[in-house]
């Protein structure tokens, strides 16, 4: 987060922009793109207002100083790429309780079946994109957390919205192919060749991302050393599965600082 102050006369507001899409809740994603949709993300003071909404769309379009509008912009650049899709290794919530989101996981025959009605009645109906996002969160508790009773979901999801939208766009992604899987079966065949479109997708990945690096290395040598340190370590401790990107509900951590 990068701190910054309105400044209207007498008027002082100050307000944090955020760097990047962790330091922004899912939710905020979500109407993002519904701006996008409704053909309204051309508007700045929409934009600013729903990023930094200490400061209302009304104070927005009063006149400001070129300086501070150039400072925003340099923040909000990262809102024209899509959040990571990298899933947490860990989630933990609820007394500590650590899920590990590597697979639905082990249900009886009615969980089964209770899941994918669930989830078809969250699913049913929504259509676009934006729709998509919205029903992450009600995926990820009634897959992760085997949360079927609508009333606890809702609560859970109120949760889950407020968490960074890199790790629920991430965990929603993953289940949303792991419903998908479910829903309509899957032969040897079919996931041997997804097996291999996977491999092949994150090895083209993996080559665009050294090929930046080493773009950026020769013009940024500092920096990039850092960058090609941190991501060769990364991929050093997933060879070694000693590798953990942690999701801690909010609840969590007011436990662990009392």
């Amino acid at each position: 987060m990068n701190f910054l102050k309105y400044v209207l006369g007498k008027k002082t507001i100050p307000f944090e922009t955020p760097d990047d899409w962790g330091d922004v809740p899912f939710k905020t994603y979500v109407e993002y793109n519904k701006l996008i949709r409704d053909g309204k993300a051309d508007k700045p003071s929409l934009i600013y207002s729903l990023f930094m909404p200490k400061v209302s769309v009304e104070e927005w379009e009063k006149p400001q100083s070129s300086e501070l509008y150039q400072s925003i912009q340099s923040q909000l650049n990262f809102i024209s790429t899509e959040p990571s899709k990298e899933v947490p290794t860990h989630v933990v919530h609820d007394d500590y309780d650590v899920l590990v989101p590597k697979s639905v996981g082990n249900v009886d025959l009615n969980q089964y079946w209770g899941m994918l009605k669930a989830v078809d009645d969250v699913v049913k109906g929504k259509g676009d994109d934006v729709d998509t996002l919205e029903i992450m969160p009600d995926m990820i508790a009634i897959m992760l957390f085997k949360e079927y009773n609508e009333d606890n979901r809702s609560r859970l999801c109120d949760e889950i919205k407020s968490l960074p939208t890199p790790q629920v766009y991430g965990l929603g992604c993953f289940f949303l192919q792991k419903f998908h899987d479910l829903n309509h079966g899957t032969t040897l065949i079919c996931r041997a060749k997804r097996t291999m479109k996977r491999i092949l997708m994150l090895g083209m990945a993996e080559l665009v991302i050294i090929t930046v690096i080493l773009s950026h290395l020769i013009t940024f040598q500092k920096g990039s050393l850092a960058s090609v340190k941190s991501y060769l370590k990364r991929k050093l401790l997933k060879c070694t599965w000693s590798y953990k990107y942690l999701l801690i509900f909010p609840s969590v951590k007011k436990s662990i600082v009392k």
